[in-house]
């Protein structure tokens, strides 16, 4: 099942959400506080909030991670 991961990196909050893709659906959604000296922190900290882990052990199907904010606009798809 393809998921779609959703971050944005805020002045404040790093604020994400994970997707259900062919089911258009909400599965869950976080926060986390903005790592301005290092946006990778708070990223990864919001992830895993999520209860989300990346690399192999990423839900199955695809994932693609769109990132916003104070980050320049990214698309990763990721094919576990």
């Amino acid at each position: 099942m393809p998921y779609v991961l959703g971050i944005d990196t805020g002045g404040t909050y790093t604020d994400g959400v994970l997707l259900d893709f062919e089911g258009r659906t909400v599965v869950k959604k976080a926060k986390a506080f903005t790592t301005r000296q290092d946006l990778t922190i708070g990223i990864r900290e919001c992830i895993d909030n999520l209860g989300m882990k990346m690399g192999p052990s990423s839900p199955a199907g695809k994932l693609i991670l769109i990132l916003r904010g104070s980050v320049p606009l990214a698309l990763v798809e990721i094919v576990t």
